[in-house]
């Protein structure tokens, strides 16, 4: 029993008779794919990798598919776990305590711990003498009273390195659980 449309054209199963005929010249000479079926796209290429019947590029091509979504999962994995251990930032003030706004070279900025001020070439002495005259008069007097973080110092591409470095010193001076170790 055929059903006509609804909008009077060639009965439903006419067109789906149609649609199988085009995903059968699109498959070529494989088999149906529900002969085939295994449950899984890994073990669908396995099948068809195993076929004594297939060219070794349609093999090749379908034994790239699994390895291809494994290496999208791990990416995304990765991407996962990294945004959750280091979160973006655009000031230091968006990081957790004990950890400043940090750029680098390719990636966003995001949150670095402030153990890292260690590696900076000057310490958190030598920045009460190296700082001040970077900023405007006042400023890193007055560090508190001001909201330097997204006004005045948002933390992007081509800014001052040693800038940077001095407010992350000064973050962590004030926010990190031990901060003589800076």
């Amino acid at each position: 029993m055929q059903t006509e449309a609804a909008d009077g054209d060639a009965p439903v199963s006419s067109r789906q008779h149609i649609f199988d005929r085009f995903l059968s010249k699109i498959r070529g000479d494989f088999p149906s794919f529900t002969e085939t079926n295994t449950g899984t796209i890994s073990m669908y290429a396995v099948a068809v990798t195993v076929n004594s019947d297939k060219h070794i590029i349609w093999k090749f091509l379908y034994s790239l598919i699994p390895i291809v979504l494994i290496i999208l999962q791990v990416f995304v994995l990765h991407m996962v776990i990294r945004g959750a251990a280091f979160p973006n930032c655009s000031a230091m003030s968006d990081c957790p305590l004990g950890t400043f706004c940090s750029i680098d070279s390719g990636n966003q900025p995001s949150c670095a711990g402030c153990s890292a001020t260690a590696a900076f070439p000057f310490n958190s002495t030598e920045a009460d003498e190296i700082c001040p005259s970077l900023f405007e008069e006042g400023k890193w007097e007055a560090w508190r009273d001001i909201e330097i973080d997204y006004i005045e110092f948002k933390v992007s591409y081509g800014m001052d390195k040693t800038q940077q470095n001095c407010v992350a010193i000064k973050h962590c001076m004030e926010s990190d659980i031990n901060p003589e170790h800076h």
